[in-house]
């Protein structure tokens, strides 16, 4: 069975922990996970969203 977490929010989406993408792979690779994915929560109104830019 793997072990996987597919629902990992990265520093850079709305409402998130200020965690980076390194740090959540380094953190996947000492819980020895198999996969994860990041997920993010995407303001489609760019006048409220700070990370519209980064993310489009």
């Amino acid at each position: 069975m793997l072990k996987t977490d597919y629902h990992v929010h990265p520093d850079y989406s709305n409402d998130a922990l200020p965690v980076s993408v390194y740090e959540y792979c380094s953190r996947a690779l000492e819980l020895s996970l198999d996969e994860i994915c990041f997920t993010t929560h995407f303001e489609v109104d760019k006048k409220r969203d700070d990370n519209y830019v980064y993310v489009n």
